[in-house]
């Protein structure tokens, strides 16, 4: 494909893709439409519609691109509305490592895994879920219920 044969999709299908890409992602719907017409760019052999390729693959890319978003967005404001548990000065001063380890060691496995990790570990979620094959916001649910857990285990009230 010439690069005047680029131009003229660009001319002609260009603000049509645009649009389907805008009503996924909104903005960043030029970032779609450029990434789909250098994958058509780079093909080594031309489909025989490259108009309806590119809106099957401006789709797709817009359509991946808003479930990241989305899962984005979920994540921080999952993030921003949890609570903190209370601050103490130092709580581990008040904690016997001999319960500490009983308790962790009545959490199923996976669960007590994720708090050695992060408390002692200093491992952060993301990390946690690419280890163990989940995702940042469910190794940080799974903290939260293991902590809850803990507590409750240990008799401890917030």
């Amino acid at each position: 494909m010439t690069p005047n044969d680029l131009h003229h999709l660009l001319t002609t299908a260009g603000p049509h893709l645009r649009l389907v890409a805008a009503s996924w992602v909104g903005d960043q719907a030029d970032d779609i439409l450029q990434e789909a017409f250098l994958q058509l760019a780079a093909r080594r052999t031309m489909p025989d519609d490259p108009g309806a390729w590119l809106y099957v693959v401006t789709r797709r890319l817009a359509v991946k691109a808003a479930r990241k978003d989305k899962k984005r967005r979920f994540d921080e404001r999952m993030f921003a509305e949890s609570k903190p548990a209370s601050v103490e000065a130092d709580p581990a001063a008040k904690l016997d490592a001999r319960l500490v380890a009983e308790a962790l060691d009545t959490l199923e496995p996976e669960l007590a895994e994720i708090v050695v990790a992060h408390l002692w570990g200093g491992t952060n979620f993301e990390k946690i879920g690419e280890a163990t094959g989940i995702s940042a916001a469910t190794a940080w649910r799974r903290y939260q219920e293991a902590l809850n857990r803990l507590q409750e285990i240990m008799g401890i009230t917030r």
